[in-house]
Protein backbone atom coordinates (compact mmCIF):
# COMPACT_ATOMS: atom_id res chain seq x y z
CA UNK A 1 0.00 0.00 0.00
CA UNK A 2 1.29 3.48 -0.70
CA UNK A 3 -0.01 6.28 1.64
CA UNK A 4 0.28 10.25 0.52
CA UNK A 5 1.13 12.00 4.18
CA UNK A 6 0.40 15.91 4.13
CA UNK A 7 3.21 16.84 6.54
CA UNK A 8 3.07 20.76 5.48
CA UNK A 9 2.36 21.65 9.22
CA UNK A 10 5.31 19.76 10.84
CA UNK A 11 6.21 23.11 12.22
CA UNK A 12 3.17 23.71 14.19
CA UNK A 13 2.77 22.76 17.41
CA UNK A 14 0.19 20.09 18.57
CA UNK A 15 -0.73 18.83 15.27
CA UNK A 16 3.27 19.24 13.93
CA UNK A 17 4.19 17.24 17.23
CA UNK A 18 1.84 14.56 16.09
CA UNK A 19 3.25 14.36 12.50
CA UNK A 20 6.36 13.76 14.06
CA UNK A 21 5.07 11.07 16.22
CA UNK A 22 3.20 9.55 13.46
CA UNK A 23 6.43 9.29 11.45
CA UNK A 24 8.82 8.07 14.16
CA UNK A 25 5.84 5.19 14.79
CA UNK A 26 5.61 4.10 10.81
CA UNK A 27 9.75 4.15 10.93
CA UNK A 28 9.57 1.69 13.60
CA UNK A 29 6.73 -1.10 11.94
CA UNK A 30 8.10 -4.52 11.36
CA UNK A 31 10.18 -4.49 8.02
CA UNK A 32 7.79 -7.57 6.61
CA UNK A 33 4.74 -4.83 6.76
CA UNK A 34 3.47 -3.97 2.80
CA UNK A 35 3.57 -0.39 3.35
CA UNK A 36 5.07 2.97 2.18
CA UNK A 37 4.52 6.36 3.08
CA UNK A 38 5.33 9.91 1.18
CA UNK A 39 5.51 12.69 3.24
CA UNK A 40 4.40 15.47 1.10
CA UNK A 41 7.15 18.82 2.08
CA UNK A 42 6.72 22.60 0.60
CA UNK A 43 10.04 23.32 -1.27
CA UNK A 44 12.03 24.96 1.60
CA UNK A 45 10.56 23.38 4.77
CA UNK A 46 12.73 21.15 6.87
CA UNK A 47 12.28 17.66 6.39
CA UNK A 48 15.60 16.91 8.22
CA UNK A 49 13.68 15.37 11.36
CA UNK A 50 12.32 13.03 9.22
CA UNK A 51 13.67 8.89 10.25
CA UNK A 52 15.61 7.17 8.11
CA UNK A 53 13.56 4.04 7.24
CA UNK A 54 12.61 2.68 3.77
CA UNK A 55 9.49 3.12 4.50
CA UNK A 56 9.27 6.62 4.53
CA UNK A 57 10.13 9.44 1.26
CA UNK A 58 10.27 12.66 1.41
CA UNK A 59 8.30 14.33 -1.45
CA UNK A 60 8.57 18.16 -2.37
CA UNK A 61 5.70 20.05 -3.90
CA UNK A 62 6.03 22.17 -6.99
CA UNK A 63 5.86 25.23 -5.66
CA UNK A 64 4.83 26.46 -2.15
CA UNK A 65 1.41 25.78 -0.80
CA UNK A 66 -0.03 27.29 1.90
CA UNK A 67 -1.97 25.58 4.52
CA UNK A 68 -5.49 27.14 4.45
CA UNK A 69 -5.05 28.25 0.82
CA UNK A 70 -7.01 28.32 -2.09
CA UNK A 71 -3.97 26.87 -3.92
CA UNK A 72 -3.99 23.05 -1.55
CA UNK A 73 -7.86 22.43 -3.32
CA UNK A 74 -5.90 22.49 -6.61
CA UNK A 75 -2.11 21.09 -6.28
CA UNK A 76 -3.17 18.03 -4.16
CA UNK A 77 -5.53 16.02 -6.78
CA UNK A 78 -3.08 15.41 -9.37
CA UNK A 79 -0.71 14.30 -6.92
CA UNK A 80 -2.45 11.87 -5.39
CA UNK A 81 -3.53 9.60 -8.60
CA UNK A 82 -0.98 6.82 -8.02
CA UNK A 83 -1.61 6.24 -4.24
CA UNK A 84 -3.40 3.61 -2.31
CA UNK A 85 -4.70 6.40 0.44
CA UNK A 86 -4.44 9.91 1.39
CA UNK A 87 -3.99 10.88 5.17
CA UNK A 88 -4.41 14.85 6.17
CA UNK A 89 -3.63 15.34 9.39
CA UNK A 90 -6.30 18.60 9.78
CA UNK A 91 -9.45 19.62 8.43
CA UNK A 92 -7.90 21.55 5.45
CA UNK A 93 -8.26 18.85 2.91
CA UNK A 94 -8.24 18.72 -1.20
CA UNK A 95 -11.27 19.60 -2.79
CA UNK A 96 -11.21 16.93 -4.83
CA UNK A 97 -9.68 13.71 -3.65
CA UNK A 98 -9.46 11.00 -6.32
CA UNK A 99 -8.04 7.91 -3.25
CA UNK A 100 -9.99 7.29 -0.42
CA UNK A 101 -8.87 9.72 2.40
CA UNK A 102 -8.30 9.58 6.11
CA UNK A 103 -8.33 12.47 8.28
CA UNK A 104 -7.24 13.46 11.48
CA UNK A 105 -9.05 15.31 13.62
CA UNK A 106 -7.88 17.13 16.82
CA UNK A 107 -10.52 18.83 18.17
CA UNK A 108 -13.51 21.16 16.85
CA UNK A 109 -12.03 24.04 18.51
CA UNK A 110 -13.12 26.46 15.70
CA UNK A 111 -16.49 25.26 15.69
CA UNK A 112 -16.82 25.47 19.87
CA UNK A 113 -14.50 29.05 19.26
CA UNK A 114 -14.59 30.79 16.36
CA UNK A 115 -13.56 33.36 17.32
CA UNK A 116 -10.10 31.87 17.81
CA UNK A 117 -9.56 31.89 13.43
CA UNK A 118 -9.23 35.75 14.26
CA UNK A 119 -11.70 36.71 11.72
CA UNK A 120 -15.42 36.40 10.62
CA UNK A 121 -13.86 34.78 6.97
CA UNK A 122 -11.63 32.41 9.02
CA UNK A 123 -14.61 31.33 11.13
CA UNK A 124 -16.50 30.43 7.93
CA UNK A 125 -13.91 28.48 6.28
CA UNK A 126 -13.10 26.98 9.27
CA UNK A 127 -16.61 25.98 9.79
CA UNK A 128 -16.59 24.77 6.11
CA UNK A 129 -13.83 22.34 5.61
CA UNK A 130 -14.31 21.19 9.43
CA UNK A 131 -17.64 19.43 8.30
CA UNK A 132 -16.58 19.00 4.40
CA UNK A 133 -13.58 16.59 5.75
CA UNK A 134 -16.25 14.83 7.88
CA UNK A 135 -18.34 14.05 5.73
CA UNK A 136 -16.43 13.60 2.72
CA UNK A 137 -13.41 11.46 4.46
CA UNK A 138 -13.64 7.46 3.72
CA UNK A 139 -12.38 7.33 7.78
CA UNK A 140 -11.50 10.00 10.85
CA UNK A 141 -9.09 9.91 13.19
CA UNK A 142 -10.05 11.39 16.51
CA UNK A 143 -7.50 11.59 19.07
CA UNK A 144 -9.24 11.62 21.81
CA UNK A 145 -12.92 10.46 23.19
CA UNK A 146 -13.93 14.44 23.59
CA UNK A 147 -13.02 15.31 19.84
CA UNK A 148 -14.99 11.75 18.81
CA UNK A 149 -18.06 13.38 20.85
CA UNK A 150 -17.60 16.93 19.61
CA UNK A 151 -17.54 15.17 15.42
CA UNK A 152 -20.43 13.45 16.84
CA UNK A 153 -22.39 15.80 18.45
CA UNK A 154 -21.46 18.88 16.35
CA UNK A 155 -20.67 17.84 13.29
CA UNK A 156 -23.56 15.17 13.44
CA UNK A 157 -21.04 12.66 12.38
CA UNK A 158 -21.56 8.71 12.48
CA UNK A 159 -19.83 7.44 15.09
CA UNK A 160 -18.87 4.23 13.01
CA UNK A 161 -17.05 6.24 11.27
CA UNK A 162 -14.82 7.78 13.92
CA UNK A 163 -11.80 5.48 15.43
CA UNK A 164 -10.07 7.32 18.95
CA UNK A 165 -6.71 7.04 18.34
CA UNK A 166 -4.57 9.35 21.27
CA UNK A 167 -1.63 10.46 20.58
CA UNK A 168 1.34 8.89 21.78
CA UNK A 169 4.97 10.88 22.89
CA UNK A 170 7.72 8.36 22.10
CA UNK A 171 10.62 10.21 21.43
CA UNK A 172 10.57 12.88 23.96
CA UNK A 173 13.74 13.63 26.17
CA UNK A 174 12.81 13.15 29.80
CA UNK A 175 13.76 16.10 32.14
CA UNK A 176 16.52 17.74 29.92
CA UNK A 177 19.60 17.58 32.15
CA UNK A 178 20.26 19.12 35.91
CA UNK A 179 22.66 21.50 33.33
CA UNK A 180 20.26 23.07 31.01
CA UNK A 181 17.78 23.50 33.61
CA UNK A 182 19.69 26.04 35.34
CA UNK A 183 21.26 27.71 31.93
CA UNK A 184 17.36 28.68 31.03
CA UNK A 185 16.70 29.65 34.53
CA UNK A 186 19.29 31.64 34.45
CA UNK A 187 18.44 32.82 31.09
CA UNK A 188 15.40 34.05 32.25
CA UNK A 189 16.18 34.93 35.80
CA UNK A 190 13.35 32.54 37.04
CA UNK A 191 13.94 30.87 40.45
CA UNK A 192 12.92 27.09 40.87
CA UNK A 193 9.33 26.60 41.05
CA UNK A 194 8.10 28.62 38.46
CA UNK A 195 4.66 28.00 36.73
CA UNK A 196 4.59 26.80 33.07
CA UNK A 197 2.73 27.55 30.49
CA UNK A 198 3.56 25.38 26.92
CA UNK A 199 0.90 26.27 23.97
CA UNK A 200 0.15 28.94 21.66
CA UNK A 201 -1.22 32.11 22.32
CA UNK A 202 -4.92 31.96 20.51
CA UNK A 203 -8.11 33.49 22.37
CA UNK A 204 -9.81 30.73 23.51
CA UNK A 205 -6.46 29.52 25.77
CA UNK A 206 -7.61 31.36 28.83
CA UNK A 207 -4.33 33.35 29.18
CA UNK A 208 -6.12 36.48 30.07
CA UNK A 209 -7.43 34.35 33.14
CA UNK A 210 -4.04 33.12 33.62
CA UNK A 211 -2.40 36.28 34.22
CA UNK A 212 -5.24 37.36 36.37
CA UNK A 213 -4.66 34.62 39.02
CA UNK A 214 -1.03 35.11 38.99
CA UNK A 215 -1.69 38.66 40.65
CA UNK A 216 -4.27 37.47 42.12
CA UNK A 217 -1.79 35.20 43.84
CA UNK A 218 0.33 38.12 44.39
CA UNK A 219 -2.46 39.97 46.45
CA UNK A 220 -1.96 36.96 48.75
CA UNK A 221 1.86 37.73 49.10
CA UNK A 222 2.47 35.11 46.66
CA UNK A 223 4.75 35.96 44.18
CA UNK A 224 5.23 32.90 41.96
CA UNK A 225 6.60 33.89 38.50
CA UNK A 226 5.09 32.36 35.28
CA UNK A 227 7.30 31.16 32.25
CA UNK A 228 5.17 31.18 28.40
CA UNK A 229 6.65 28.99 26.10
CA UNK A 230 5.31 28.87 22.34
CA UNK A 231 5.83 31.02 19.13
CA UNK A 232 5.28 34.66 19.81
CA UNK A 233 3.26 35.73 17.13
CA UNK A 234 1.14 39.04 16.86
CA UNK A 235 -1.55 37.70 19.62
CA UNK A 236 1.84 36.59 21.79
CA UNK A 237 2.99 40.10 21.21
CA UNK A 238 -0.80 41.74 22.14
CA UNK A 239 -1.09 39.73 25.50
CA UNK A 240 3.12 40.60 26.67
CA UNK A 241 1.79 44.34 26.26
CA UNK A 242 -1.17 43.84 27.61
CA UNK A 243 -2.15 46.05 30.79
CA UNK A 244 -1.65 42.96 33.27
CA UNK A 245 1.03 41.23 31.52
CA UNK A 246 2.28 44.76 31.67
CA UNK A 247 2.04 45.07 35.69
CA UNK A 248 3.79 42.01 36.22
CA UNK A 249 6.41 41.92 33.96
CA UNK A 250 8.80 41.52 36.57
CA UNK A 251 7.91 37.92 37.29
CA UNK A 252 6.33 36.73 33.62
CA UNK A 253 9.07 35.30 31.12
CA UNK A 254 7.98 34.64 27.53
CA UNK A 255 10.56 32.23 26.26
CA UNK A 256 9.05 32.10 22.40
CA UNK A 257 9.29 28.65 20.56
CA UNK A 258 11.76 26.01 22.56
CA UNK A 259 13.22 22.76 21.05
CA UNK A 260 12.86 19.66 22.23
CA UNK A 261 15.52 19.34 24.81
CA UNK A 262 15.13 22.87 25.55
CA UNK A 263 11.65 22.09 26.47
CA UNK A 264 12.38 18.83 28.69
CA UNK A 265 14.59 21.48 30.57
CA UNK A 266 11.61 23.49 30.60
CA UNK A 267 9.57 21.29 32.56
CA UNK A 268 11.93 19.95 34.29
CA UNK A 269 12.54 23.32 35.99
CA UNK A 270 8.82 23.81 37.14
CA UNK A 271 6.93 23.48 40.08
CA UNK A 272 3.34 22.84 37.70
CA UNK A 273 2.45 23.01 34.13
CA UNK A 274 -0.73 24.94 33.82
CA UNK A 275 -3.63 24.33 30.96
CA UNK A 276 -6.36 27.68 31.44
CA UNK A 277 -7.81 26.51 27.66
CA UNK A 278 -11.37 25.76 28.92
CA UNK A 279 -11.59 23.19 25.63
CA UNK A 280 -8.44 21.03 24.33
CA UNK A 281 -8.99 18.43 21.54
CA UNK A 282 -5.94 16.15 23.18
CA UNK A 283 -3.35 18.89 25.01
CA UNK A 284 0.10 17.59 24.47
CA UNK A 285 1.93 19.58 27.20
CA UNK A 286 -0.05 17.53 29.42
CA UNK A 287 1.62 14.71 28.21
CA UNK A 288 5.14 16.07 27.67
CA UNK A 289 5.01 16.96 31.58
CA UNK A 290 4.34 13.33 32.69
CA UNK A 291 6.85 12.48 30.63
CA UNK A 292 9.31 15.12 32.15
CA UNK A 293 7.90 14.26 36.01
CA UNK A 294 5.89 17.37 36.19
CA UNK A 295 2.37 17.71 37.86
CA UNK A 296 0.21 19.50 35.64
CA UNK A 297 -3.33 21.73 36.29
CA UNK A 298 -6.18 21.84 33.91
CA UNK A 299 -9.33 23.02 33.08
CA UNK A 300 -11.75 19.66 33.11
CA UNK A 301 -12.99 20.04 29.71
CA UNK A 302 -11.99 18.15 26.36
CA UNK A 303 -9.63 15.95 26.19
CA UNK A 304 -7.71 17.35 29.58
CA UNK A 305 -9.60 14.58 31.85
CA UNK A 306 -8.71 11.46 29.65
Amino acid sequence: MRVALDARMAAHSGIGRHLRCLTAAMAALPEAEDLSMDLFFNPAQDAAWVPASTRLNVRRLPREVKVYSFREWMVWPALLQDYDLAHVPHFNIPWKVPVPLVVTLHDAIYWRFPEATGSSLGGIYARVMLRRSARVAARLIAVSGATAEDLAGLLKVDPGRIEVIPNGLPDFPGNGGASRVAALRAAWNAPDGYLLYVGNFLPHKGLDVLLRAVGALETQGRRIPLVLVGRIDARGEALRHSPEATRLSDRIVFAGYLEDEALAAAYAGARLLVSPSPWEGFGFPALEALAAGVPGVAVAGGGAPE
